[in-house]
């Protein structure tokens, strides 16, 4: 027996409604399982970024180093300069001592009237080695400290082979330009021996130094000088702050430097190494 026309459309619509039902359950199903990938996903992204960490380039000290006759980017770096120099061995300059300059110290030692004051074996070697013993900057980042008036060439860094001249892996960093020249300034003014002298007896093997924060304005300066670690010996500290004062005014500062006060905000630290 035959289906009417009415039936086979019944059917048809039944099929149809079927096959409308079956898609939408699986469009809904794939809507649902995006949504909620998605969402996890980005849970995990969020997850991801406050437990990764990007690790910082770490500072390097500041070296003023002469023109090499030919500039390569060495693989390791221990300081910034103004150039990038590549040595096979790294050393420093010796220092020029105050042998080798005449003092009124070195003559009152042959008058006959300062020789009951003559300075005891442990003076003599203690002072020798703040003469001959300086070192960078302790602050990351941060300008390098000033080297005594005696020391006038290089840069002069502890636990390095001493040599003819100074020879450091550099990098070239034209942002130091600046510092460069305020250090030049400061090694030319800075002299801890007549602080250091009337503690020598006090003093032990170490490192000595002051940590001090200076900013300079537009002009070039100084808008604020203030001691931020103390060597915990006041005349050393004085002898910075004298040595930063006395190096001023400095020329006028790059504008890339300022702070929006308007200020270069800087930390010098003044070492000796004994």
């Amino acid at each position: 027996m035959g289906l009417t026309v009415f039936e086979t459309n019944k059917k048809i619509h039944q099929r149809l409604l079927l096959f409308v039902f079956i898609s939408l359950f699986i469009h809904l199903s794939v809507l649902f399982l995006l949504k909620s990938g998605l969402i996890s996903y980005e849970k995990n992204i969020s997850h991801q970024e406050k437990i990764v960490f990007i690790p910082l380039k770490k500072n390097l000290p500041i070296a003023d180093i002469e023109k090499p006759q030919k500039e390569e980017t060495p693989s390791k770096a221990s300081a910034e300069g103004l150039y990038n120099q590549k040595v096979e061995k790294e050393m420093v300059a010796p220092s020029s001592g105050p042998q080798k300059k005449p003092s009124q110290r070195a003559s009152q030692k042959t008058s006959p009237q300062k020789a009951p004051q003559e300075k005891s074996q442990t003076q003599k070697q203690a002072e020798a080695l703040i003469f001959k013993k300086e070192s960078p900057p302790s602050i990351p980042g941060m300008p390098e400290q000033a080297e005594k008036p005696f020391r006038p060439q290089g840069d002069f860094l502890p636990n390095y082979t001493i040599g003819n001249r100074t020879y450091l892996n550099t990098l070239a960093n034209p942002n130091i330009a600046y510092f460069v020249e305020l250090k030049r300034k400061f090694k030319l003014t800075f002299n801890p021996v007549p602080a250091l002298r009337a503690h020598i007896n006090e003093i032990s093997r170490g490192k000595i130094d002051v940590i001090l924060g200076v900013s300079v304005n537009a002009q070039g300066n100084i808008a604020d000088l203030i001691v931020i670690r103390t060597s915990g010996i006041p005349a050393y500290d004085q002898e910075g702050i004298r040595t930063v004062r006395a190096s001023s005014p400095f020329t006028s500062p790059p504008s890339n430097l300022l702070a929006p006060d308007n200020l270069l905000h800087m930390a010098w630290t003044f070492s000796v190494y004994l």
